[in-house]
């Protein structure tokens, strides 16, 4: 099969919020079930854009289930 990135590869998004906005779950789901699903997902946070990149602040990692189901995880 075709597989557009290698297992293993780095993967990242950034999401920027207009307002200070306290988050206390992330709530990860990958519903497409024709690509791999999270196994380990590492979270960052900043309260400025642009960074640099050391200037992000390690927020914790979060380990998944191998389950298609989305998975909350407490900040």
């Amino acid at each position: 099969s075709y597989m557009l990135n290698k297992c293993g590869v780095e993967k990242f998004f950034i999401v920027e919020l207009c307002d200070d906005i306290p988050v206390d779950t992330a709530v990860p789901a990958g519903f497409e079930f024709f690509s791999s699903m999270f196994h380990s997902i590492k979270m960052f946070v900043r309260d400025r854009y642009p960074i640099k990149r050391n200037g992000w602040k390690d927020l914790s990692t979060f380990k998944e289930r191998n389950s298609w189901q989305a998975q909350a995880f407490l900040i």
